[in-house]
C-alpha cells in the first residue's frame, strides 16, 4: 500500500486573537480538572470480588454506587469520556457540575434530563464553534488507516509547520481535544488494560489506551475494508475480532490494527447476514458469532473454519449433530461466553447453551431494542452466574439470576454520572470491573464489598 501525505501549509497562518487572560484562565483550570490518576490506580488493581443480587423493589442510579444486597455494591470508579481520555469520577464531577453532588440532588423528569443534555450539548457546541477552522484540535488516539485494495491514502491529514503544530497544541489545550467517540455500539478490554469499542456513527474500532500516543482508531468508511462495525472481541494474543454488519464478515485485526484475516466468507459466497454480538471461548479456540436475521448462532475456530451452526428448525434449536431442543433463536443479538456456557440474548429471553450449543434452558427478559436499527445490547455474567442485561430503551440494566429471576435494576435515562442516554454494550472483566457503552462514552464500575 502506498501512502502519500500532503503538506498543506504553505503559508503563515495569521495568529488566532484569543483573550490571553481567558486561555490561560482556562488551561489551569483544564489542568486542574484533569484528574486521571484515581482512576488509573483504580484500573491496574481491584479486589477481584463479584456481587450476588437479592430483590429490588425500585430502580436505582449507579452513582456514586449501587447496593446489590449481602454487602456487594457497584461503584461508579470512572469514564473514558467523547475525546477518549479516562478519567475519575471526581475529575468528571469538576468537568460537569457545579451544584450539589448527585446524590444531593432531586431527581429529574426525563423532559428535564432531556433539556439538561441539550443545553450542555448547545454550550460544548457554542465552545468549539470559537474555534477558527484553520485551526486543528487534537485527538487522543493516533489513526491507522486499512484501506481496501486496490484504494490506498492519497491525504491522511493535513501537514502544519512546527508554529502551527504549537499553535493548536495551546488552543487544544485550552478547549480541550476533538471528540473521537460518536455511537458506540460494543466494547470489550484486552490484555494490556485498554478498552476496544466499536463505532457505528465514526465507522470505526477505538483502542484506547490511557496513554494517548498508545491509542489507535481503526478509520473504516468508503474505501476502507471496515464499513459498519458492531460486536467486537479478542484473544489471547490481544487481536481484535469485529463484526461488520455491512459487508456481513468477521474482521480480524492484530494489537496493533493492522488487518490480518476476514471469517465467514470463502470467495464470493459468504455465511453470514448482518452478523451483530460475538464472543470468543480463549480455552477452545472457538469465535461464536449471531445473527439476528438468519436467527442463527455460528462456531467457527479462530482461522475462520466452520464448526457449527446453531438455528431454529421445527420450533427448536438444531445443532451440528441433528438433535433438537425446546425454543428457538428470535433475532439473536448478543452473545457471551461464560463458565463453559453460552449466554444469547434476543429478542425476548435469554437463551442458555453447552459449548458444543447444545439447549440448557432459557428464561423471557423485559427488554427494548430494534436489531435494525439499536445499538448491539450488553450482556455479562458475575462469579455467582448472575446475568446483567442492558435496556437501551428503558436506560437502565437488569440483573437475573442463572434460572431467570428478576433480582435488581439500576440505572435511569440522562447524561449524568451513571446515568444512561444511549445504553449499548457492556464488557466484564476478570477483576470485577464493568464497562458500559452508553451513547458517545463508556462508564466504568466496579464490584466491592463481600459476600
Amino acid at each position: 500500500m502506498s501512502v502519500k501525505n500532503k503538506i498543506s501549509d504553505k503559508s503563515r497562518v495569521p495568529p488566532v486573537r484569543f483573550a490571553s487572560h481567558r486561555v490561560i484562565a482556562v488551561a489551569l483550570l483544564s489542568l486542574a480538572l484533569q484528574d486521571t490518576t484515581g482512576l488509573a490506580h483504580a484500573w491496574q488493581s481491584s479486589d477481584g470480588t463479584n456481587p450476588a443480587g437479592q430483590q429490588s423493589a425500585a430502580t436505582k442510579r449507579a452513582y456514586p454506587r449501587v447496593s446489590l444486597g449481602a454487602g456487594l455494591e457497584l461503584k461508579y470508579v470512572g469514564a473514558v469520556s467523547p475525546d477518549g481520555k479516562f478519567r475519575s469520577k471526581y475529575g468528571i464531577y469538576l468537568d460537569s457540575k457545579t451544584a450539589a453532588p448527585v446524590s444531593d440532588q432531586t431527581p429529574l423528569t426525563p423532559e428535564e434530563t432531556k433539556a439538561r443534555a441539550d443545553l450542555e450539548q448547545a454550550k460544548q457546541d457554542a465552545i468549539r464553534q470559537q474555534v477558527p477552522p484553520s485551526i486543528e484540535l487534537h485527538k487522543q488516539e493516533q489513526p491507522v488507516e486499512d484501506f481496501q485494495p486496490p484504494e490506498h491514502a492519497v491525504q491522511i491529514d493535513k501537514g502544519h509547520s512546527v508554529l502551527g503544530e504549537l499553535r493548536d497544541s495551546v488552543v487544544s489545550f485550552a478547549y480541550g481535544a476533538k471528540p473521537v467517540l460518536v455511537s458506540l455500539q460494543s466494547v470489550t478490554t484486552d490484555s494490556q488494560n485498554r478498552v476496544i469499542v466499536t463505532d457505528a456513527g465514526a465507522s470505526a474500532v477505538h483502542v484506547l489506551a490511557h496513554s494517548a500516543k498508545h491509542s489507535f482508531q481503526i478509520i473504516g468508511g468508503p474505501g476502507r475494508r471496515l464499513q459498519s462495525p458492531r460486536g467486537v472481541a479478542v484473544d489471547g494474543e490481544d487481536n481484535i475480532y469485529v463484526s461488520d454488519s455491512k459487508r456481513n464478515v468477521i474482521l480480524v485485526y492484530d494489537s496493533a490494527g493492522e488487518f490480518v484475516r476476514t471469517i465467514g466468507s470463502y470467495g464470493e459466497e459468504g455465511l453470514l447476514d448482518h452478523p451483530s454480538g460475538i464472543a470468543i471461548d480463549g480455552k477452545a479456540g472457538h469465535l461464536y458469532v449471531v445473527d439476528p436475521p438468519l436467527q442463527t448462532l455460528f462456531i467457527f475456530d479462530l482461522k475462520g473454519y466452520l464448526l457449527a451452526r446453531v438455528e431454529t428448525k421445527d420450533g427448536g434449536f438444531s445443532t451440528r449433530d441433528g438433535s433438537t431442543q425446546p425454543g428457538g433463536f428470535q433475532y439473536p443479538q448478543s452473545v457471551l461466553i461464560h463458565n463453559d456456557e453460552v449466554v444469547v440474548l434476543d429478542a425476548t429471553r435469554i437463551h442458555i447453551l453447552t459449548l458444543q450449543g447444545k439447549f440448557l434452558n432459557e428464561f423471557k427478559i423485559t427488554y427494548s431494542a430494534d436489531w435494525h436499527t439499536g445499538p448491539v445490547p450488553g450482556l455479562f455474567m458475575d462469579a455467582e452466574n448472575h446475568i446483567f442485561v442492558s435496556d437501551p430503551g428503558h436506560g437502565m440494566v437488569r440483573q437475573y439470576s442463572h434460572d431467570g429471576q428478576l433480582l435488581n435494576t439500576f440505572g435511569e435515562p440522562g447524561n449524568e454520572l451513571g446515568e444512561f442516554n444511549g445504553l449499548a454494550g457492556m464488557w466484564a472483566d476478570s477483576s470485577g470491573r464493568v464497562y458500559i457503552a452508553d451513547a458517545h462514552r463508556v462508564q466504568i464500575f466496579q464490584f466491592s464489598g463481600t459476600k
